[in-house]
């Protein structure tokens, strides 16, 4: 089995996924979130206290009672800075309107509403983040998916293409051992043809000789040798 074949394309996107997910952009911002958070949460609880005094002070609530006396004590540190700003007006025996309460109230309300904004932009800003972090990963997942799903397809037509020469080279191979066979058997018939033809010119008889056997059964005697055919010579006379 071969090692993948690395692409750059599938590594640029593999490169900015990490990146992406790596990023220390995120943290910073989940960091920020829960400082303004507390922040806001703080805004808020002063400006309900603020609120609070406001409406007892001009209900004319008794200062000595235990919740009213906690709510201007636990105020007072918000109003600090809005303490005596502007003038107090008596609105009944006991009722006071004091717009400095007034006013710290509607500046601790559009101070929460700027940090709310600031929350709901680093809300957005995060989601963005991971968002982008995310689609990055797809990116990566996809491009990846499609390089594997290539090579894939590449190596089952480099398989076919094998086995389709493997084929190809067995029929060859099969047909050469056909013709070998046929080469062997058509030398094998010449050589029985030649043989045959060569038995039948040595038991032949030679042409203008009589083809009928004697009667008798008996095989033809061999012919005499020429010495053997000739008279002996006669033995000379005596005087």
């Amino acid at each position: 089995m071969t090692n993948p074949v690395t692409n750059p394309t599938v590594e640029e996107y593999e490169r900015r996924a990490q990146s992406a997910e790596k990023s220390p952009t995120p943290v910073i911002l989940k960091i920020a979130r829960v400082v303004v958070w507390a922040a806001y949460v703080l805004v808020v609880i002063n400006a309900i206290l603020l609120t609070l005094a406001f409406l007892l002070r001009l209900f004319g609530a008794n200062p000595d009672a235990g919740f009213v006396e906690w709510v201007y004590r636990s105020s007072a540190a918000a109003l600090g800075p809005f303490d005596n700003m502007f003038r107090s007006h008596d609105v009944g025996e006991y009722s006071v309107l004091d717009t400095s309460l007034l006013f710290a109230i509607v500046f601790y309300l559009i101070l929460g509403a700027a940090i709310h904004a600031v929350l709901n932009w680093l809300g957005n800003k995060l989601v963005q983040q991971q968002n982008e972090a995310k689609q990055a990963r797809q990116a990566a997942d996809a491009v990846k998916y499609d390089f594997a799903r290539q090579q894939f397809a590449a190596q089952q037509q480099e398989l076919a293409r094998q086995q389709e020469a493997a084929r190809r080279f067995e029929e060859q191979q099969r047909y050469a051992a056909q013709q070998q066979a046929a080469a062997a058997a058509a030398a094998a018939a010449e050589q029985a043809a030649y043989r045959a033809g060569h038995s039948d010119a040595q038991f032949s008889p030679p042409p203008g000789s009589s083809a009928r056997q004697p009667s008798s059964g008996r095989l033809p005697s061999a012919p005499l040798p020429p010495s053997a055919q000739q008279p002996a010579p006669r033995p000379p006379e005596q005087d």
